[in-house]
């Protein structure tokens, strides 16, 4: 029997035990501690850490008009286009979300029928060199990337008059991971494989030399059913590379040296004393 198979037996094992009834776990580790005393241990510790977890994973339906539906609407910052206007080629329909530096709209192509998420900066930031050159850098560097597992960009936008900022990208049609953990548990194999997917999406980040810095469960997408597997390239995607930054190989950096960006729960050490990041910062978020 090779590892794998192991692996497999292991978690198959840790799926039931999760499930049983309190006395139907026991005695199952009670037969497995005779039996097989390193496989016991080793679910007894996965069933701990289960237990502990805040969470936890399997349960309920999470709502899946989450990202669909328009947003509650939090900021007092005016709007930066109504409902209606055309930005670019796309005509906004609803909100999606609003941030600190801008607005996700649903947009719509007027010629090709597309529906696209449409991101402007507030009207505010569209006259600050900083926060135009971080937005079209976010676009540039994502665009560069190419992978199933991260976002699409599809179009970067500026216009004179009125002044606006638009980056046009893909619209995900499902809630993200931080809305499905917070409403219902994943199966260890949807974790394992939701997990292998964001893995190969920094791969690729990576790869082109680009630390994300801002990696959560809110930047990360889910787009199949939440009844799969989640096996498939593509079935999440990482979203929001609004702070990523190259490493020093590369000559464009768009983010002060020493600033603090980033999200507390997930900032790694370096992102707290404001130095030199590089891909284990995205791997502390991960982990």
């Amino acid at each position: 029997m090779t590892r794998a198979d192991d692996y497999q037996r292991l978690m198959a094992d840790f799926d039931a035990l999760s499930e049983a009834p309190p006395e139907a776990r026991a005695a199952r580790l009670e037969v497995l501690r005779a039996e097989a005393p390193d496989t016991a241990r080793m679910l007894e510790r996965l069933l701990a850490a289960d237990a502990r977890t805040a969470t936890p994973l399997e349960g309920g339906l999470p709502s899946l008009g989450a990202v669909a539906a328009p947003a509650e609407v939090v900021d007092d910052r005016p709007l930066p286009a109504q409902l209606g206007e055309v930005v670019g080629a796309y005509r906004l329909e609803s909100v999606l979300g609003r941030g600190g530096m801008g607005c996700v709209y649903v947009g719509v192509h007027e010629v090709l029928g597309r529906r696209a998420a449409v991101k402007l900066l507030y009207p505010d930031l569209c006259g600050s060199d900083e926060y135009v050159s971080r937005f079209s850098f976010e676009a540039k560097i994502v665009n560069e990337v190419h992978d199933p597992n991260v976002v699409d960009i599809f179009d970067f936008v500026v216009e004179a008059s009125p002044r606006r900022v638009a980056c046009v990208m893909e619209l995900i049609e499902g809630p993200t991971l931080s809305v499905v953990l917070a409403e219902r548990r994943l199966t260890v194999t949807q974790a394992a494989n939701i997990c292998l997917r964001i893995c190969r999406a920094l791969a690729a980040v990576h790869a082109r030399g680009v630390i994300h810095r801002d990696l959560k469960p809110d930047n990360v997408a889910l787009t199949a059913p939440l009844d799969s597997d989640f096996a498939h390239e593509g079935a999440i995607k990482v979203l929001d590379f609004g702070i990523a930054k190259l490493e020093s190989r590369h000559v464009e950096h768009r983010t002060r040296s020493g600033a603090i960006l980033g999200t507390p729960a997930y900032m790694a050490p370096e992102q707290f004393s404001g130095a030199r990041t590089d891909a284990r910062t995205d791997q502390f978020g991960f982990n």
